[in-house]
């Protein structure tokens, strides 16, 4: 039985069956002990070789993930806005026009300029 790391996604597993693990993809049995507590976002790949990123490189990865994080929170936030601005005209519409048609068909109508 062996331990792994997998190359590109760090995943660590152990006591797996050597034979089973592409030593192309995975490294085998590769010294951890200098890693024990260390999160795997923080381990470098080198070789056959798995070490712990300086803190400059942690630094970095860190803010990186902080400024992805940050984009994606905007998305999410522009998306409810967006959803909460095409209900409200959806209330309008029904309130103030004689229209039978669908929120969804409404929708569709405005996007693509349709006049009916």
């Amino acid at each position: 039985m062996a331990n792994v790391v997998h190359r590109t996604t760090k995943e660590y597993r152990r006591s797996v069956n050597t034979p089973d693990f592409d030593s192309g993809v995975w490294i085998i049995n590769p010294d951890m002990t200098a890693l024990v507590g260390v999160p795997n976002k923080y381990w470098n790949i080198s070789g056959d070789l798995v070490t712990e990123m300086s803190q400059n490189e942690k630094d970095t990865l860190d803010a990186a993930e902080a400024v992805a994080n940050e984009a994606s929170d905007r998305g999410v936030h522009k998306d409810h806005i967006d959803n909460l601005r095409w209900q409200s005209l959806f209330v309008w519409l029904a309130d103030n026009t004689q229209t039978t048609k669908t929120a969804g068909e409404i929708q569709t109508d405005i996007e693509y300029g349709i006049d009916s």
